[in-house]
């Protein structure tokens, strides 16, 4: 409910309160209030009308960049939330669409005022990547999450506060290769590649060390299924060894 309380007294200082203020400063109001709005919504489970409020933050958002270089900036922001509720209602097109906007304005925010420490595109791209893989386009997906990493590996290794969203966009990246075959040397590769990352970072992470277990078994099974017997047995003894490691762990 504060976040009802919150919009109403936002509300109140665009007009409805007695206050005159111009139209730009309004429409940054009314789409940072309708946002809040939003994701209240959201959490009561209104998931229509939440949308509804962010499409109505994104249209005010718009506005309100037109003239506020603080808008620009918050305009991303807005698109990924709305971004996320059409997901959650199924409205996956429209959530691509979306996010892809957010993150062209991002990289073009990127170019005018660089921050090498903000990971707001990097966020977007794992929220792009996700979007490309529900709209049945998994190496495109693929290949936007592979940047989102290479982001964050860049983040993380100044600012550690970022690591969990890195081990979050690689355990995305296996997800998506678990479900793509092996029928060509990039994707080989990449799973190699992302098999490395979990290597190298579920030595601090245990609930990664699980996913690299499935990740090597899952890799090993599909080279045997391609024909490439002695590599497929190599990483799939890899991936049965750390299960049972992990298993006796456990048990202990």
């Amino acid at each position: 409910m504060a976040g009802h309380a919150r919009f109403s007294s936002i509300a109140a200082a665009t007009g409805h309160g007695g206050l005159t203020i111009r139209t730009e400063a309004r429409s940054e109001l009314l789409s940072r209030a309708f946002d809040l709005r939003s994701k209240a919504l959201k959490g009561l489970g209104r998931l229509e009308e939440a949308s509804r409020a962010a499409e109505r933050a994104v249209r005010e958002g718009r506005t309100a960049a037109q003239t506020s270089e603080a808008a620009k900036h918050w305009l991303p922001m807005l698109l990924m939330n709305l971004s996320n509720r059409y997901g959650g209602l199924g409205r996956h097109r429209e959530a691509l669409d979306t996010i892809g906007e957010a993150v062209a304005h991002l990289r073009r925010l990127e170019g005018d005022h660089p921050d090498p420490l903000s990971p707001n595109t990097a966020d977007a791209l794992v929220n792009y990547a996700q979007c490309l893989q529900d709209c049945g386009m998994s190496p495109q997906a693929r290949e936007t999450i592979a940047e989102a990493v290479a982001r964050l590996q860049r983040l993380t290794a100044s600012h550690p506060k970022f690591r969990p969203k890195l081990d979050m966009a690689v355990a995305v990246w296996a997800s998506y290769l678990s479900s793509s075959p092996v029928d060509d040397e990039e994707t080989r590769t990449e799973y190699e590649q992302v098999i490395g990352l979990l290597d190298e970072l579920s030595a601090a992470e245990a609930a990664l060390r699980v996913i690299h277990a499935k990740a090597m078994s899952d890799f090993g099974t599909k080279l045997l299924r391609a024909g490439d017997r002695d590599h497929g047995r190599q990483w799939r003894a890899k991936g049965v060894r750390l299960r049972r490691e992990l298993l006796a762990h456990r048990d202990v």
